[in-house]
């Protein structure tokens, strides 16, 4: 007996639990099914295209999908063409895309991604191609191939995104250059540290006096020479802008700040009866005990 009431529990749970779910489906509007749903599509939202951007559809080249166009809009149209022109991993592809500008744009992306020059051949004005073909070197690592770039303005734009793009931090990468490109490698390589860190410094580390000059006048004004702006001074250093050593301890703010890490409106940053400037030329450290070490 007790196993037959033991069943009926059971059998008792079971009706429970289907019943349960029956009501859960039923509450959701869920119907079980042995396959899969078709589902709706999603609801347009927004605006539909304007009737200028409809009308620009019968002029696109390829005829067969104008209805298509229509229906988003040719802006839309044409960026889903350059979408599937960077997907299909070819250049070719690129000749789908219908607005000229874009198509161009395409092919100078294949070319820069894939380090490759052919592609600029495929672009539809002169200047676009020798811009694209200075873009290609300018993404490869040797810094010597930019004397190819057709106009001094390209080779020059060149040569400063090879040093950017390959993030170079140490003037010995153009040691590997002979002598004429190495000057020109570590005048570029210093413009560009002066420019991405407003550094003065960077430019006075320039052999050639003219070059030197264009780099400084390149940078927001410095009136005291001291390697940090006039602007730099007043806006976050509290220095004197005018004055090279605001504290006239013996060290220029420029060197207090980013050499020394001491206080340039203080002369004794460690208050033990030495200027920073004595402690330094003694080979102590001016911010507290102990020797220099930089």
């Amino acid at each position: 007996m007790r196993a037959i009431r033991n069943l009926v529990i059971i059998l008792l749970l079971v009706a429970a639990v289907v019943a349960g779910a029956w009501w859960y489906l039923r509450g959701r509007n869920i119907a079980p099914s042995s396959g899969p749903r078709a589902t709706a599509s999603p609801p347009v939202t927004g605006q539909g295209p304007t009737a200028e951007e409809v009308a620009r559809c019968d002029e696109i080249a390829a005829k067969d999908n104008i209805q298509e166009c229509q229906k988003v809009g040719y802006y839309v149209w044409n960026t889903v063409q350059s979408g599937k022109a960077h997907k299909a991993n070819d250049p070719a592809a690129c000749a789908a895309v219908d607005n000229v500008d874009d198509r161009d744009n395409c092919y100078e992306w294949y070319a820069t991604t894939g380090i490759d020059e052919a592609p600029c051949g495929s672009i539809s004005t002169d200047e676009g191609k020798q811009r694209c073909r200075s873009a290609v070197l300018s993404w490869g690592s040797d810094f010597s191939a930019c004397t190819t770039a057709p106009t001094a303005e390209d080779r020059a734009f060149c040569e400063q995104q090879v040093l950017i793009n390959n993030r170079v931090s140490d003037p010995a990468f153009c040691d590997r250059y002979d002598a004429g490109v190495k000057v020109t490698c570590l005048e570029r390589f210093w413009m560009v540290q002066a420019a991405t860190k407003t550094d003065y410094q960077a430019c006075r580390k320039i052999a050639d006096v003219a070059v030197a000059q264009r780099c400084l006048a390149s940078l927001p004004v410095d009136t005291d020479s001291d390697g940090l702006s006039d602007y730099a001074e007043q806006a976050s250093y509290r220095t004197d802008p005018k004055m090279a050593d605001t504290d006239s301890d013996g060290l220029s703010d420029y060197d207090e700040l980013r050499v020394y890490r001491t206080d340039p409106r203080k002369p004794d940053t460690d208050s033990d009866g030495y200027t920073d400037g004595v402690e330094v030329q003694g080979g102590f450290n001016p911010r507290g005990s102990g020797r220099l070490q930089r």
